[in-house]
């Protein structure tokens, strides 16, 4: 099927990962080189595409329905603003996948689409099973930092992760009614570029009891010989609300949906291959996302099993280790700034400095910079690396105590 390539990623890191997801064509670079100087050099002008087929979408994604029921209950909602907040470029995600083929029980709950009694769920321990992927992190950055915006003009967001030899974004549009995700970049070893479109509603926006979604999209195909056309119909339902104890962060406030995909595709006015997902999905205020996929045979309430399970959380901060001594301003700038520029560094007081180091998303130290023995500085300035790819680095500023007195987010477009 079509969705093979995106089924496959989103069983590692795409957020709001839905398996079924279907992409829904394939681009390629011409050139290599058109796709940057290597897979970590993303930036500038990039190659154009060369589609196998064109297609579009005929219907639109967003249509909506709310309950009057919807202020019954706790009153719990998570908002757009919450929403766009969670998935700010200022923001990174860890995620934990207990890959395919596993037993995970849980007990769901009740279906209780209109909030009548608060329920509460816990969630099973990831440490108890084979994790396919343990903690990625998901880098939030701009459309345009990527070099890919032409291909996705529509696309608000961008979620950049490492994958294998790959770096992979994914762009989505952020809504009144929903985040749509519109597709996929990958660039593999080879440095070949290759675009896959997806066309389907990660989450409604926004979430509170008595929600009802309904998103539908059909999808044209021209000279492909395999395909004609292709239906996708996502149902997302408020079931419930409550408490969703995490094995990592303990209780969150959370909303629970039932979510379901029928996805067929046709040729010569025919049914060629159909594919129908069940999933639960519960999100929390703070911006917490699990997501369980069930078998065919098995309960949506009550004790059931998930073959599958995703967790998502927002990183917290920059670092577990506590600023010391020093309390003053520390002002950076430019942010965002591009890789080889310099960045300036500010001080409300003088103080002689020591190591200033940053980091990558998987906490590499990629750059330091040694300050010892320069004497008291209030301002400095650090020349970038011309290698630093596109993404949310962190830097720390250490004392000639080699105590941390600053630290925060630099984004490198």
């Amino acid at each position: 099927m079509k969705n093979l390539f995106t089924a496959l990623l989103s069983l590692s890191f795409l957020i709001f990962l839905q398996n079924s997801a279907p992409a829904m064509g394939g681009q390629k670079c011409r050139e290599p080189e058109g796709c940057g100087n290597s897979p970590n050099v993303l930036s500038g002008d990039a190659t154009s595409f060369t589609r196998t087929y064109k297609h579009f979408k005929t219907t639109s994604h967003n249509k909506v329905t709310r309950s009057d029921h919807s202020a019954r209950g706790s009153g719990l909602v998570i908002t757009e603003a919450e929403f766009r907040d969670h998935i700010d470029v200022d923001k990174e995600r860890f995620v934990s996948i207990i890959a395919r083929g596993n037993i995970i029980p849980m007990d769901v709950g009740a279906f209780d689409q209109f909030g009548d009694e608060r329920q509460e769920w816990e969630m099973p321990d990831f440490n108890d099973f084979e994790l396919f992927s343990g903690d990625p992190t998901i880098q939030h950055v701009t459309p345009e930092s990527t070099g890919f915006a032409h291909a996705f003009p529509e696309a608000t967001h961008c979620f950049f992760f490492p994958y294998q030899n790959q770096n992979v974004y994914q762009f989505a549009e952020m809504t009144s009614d929903d985040l749509f995700i519109l597709g996929t970049v990958e660039v593999d070893e080879d440095d070949y570029g290759y675009i896959f479109d997806t066309y389907l509603t990660a989450t409604p926006v926004p979430l509170e009891l008595g929600l009802e979604f309904e998103g539908t999209v059909i999808v044209e195909y021209t000279d492909d010989p395999e395909i004609d056309s292709m239906i996708s119909i996502q149902d997302y339902i408020v079931s419930g609300y409550g408490t969703l104890n995490t094995y990592d962060e303990g209780p969150v406030d959370a909303i629970k949906l039932n979510y379901s995909e029928l996805s067929l595709e046709f040729k010569n006015g025919e049914v060629i291959d159909s594919v129908t997902v069940r999933n639960i999905v519960w999100y929390s205020s703070k911006g917490h996302y699990v997501r369980g996929r069930l078998d065919e045979d098995v309960p949506a309430t009550g004790q059931t099993t998930f073959n599958e399970m995703v967790y998502q959380r927002l990183d917290t901060g920059v670092s577990t280790r506590e600023v010391e001594d020093y309390t003053g301003l520390l002002n950076y700038f430019p942010n965002p700034i591009s890789a080889g520029e310099v960045l300036n560094i500010t001080i409300e007081d003088d103080m002689e400095f020591g190591l200033i180091q940053l980091f990558d998303m998987h906490g590499r130290v990629v750059q330091q910079v040694d300050l010892s023995g320069m004497g008291p500085l209030r301002s400095f300035q650090v020349q970038l690396s011309e290698s630093l790819v596109a993404g949310i680095y962190t830097y720390t500023v250490q004392n000639m105590q080699g105590k941390l007195i600053g630290q925060g987010k630099l984004q490198i477009q």
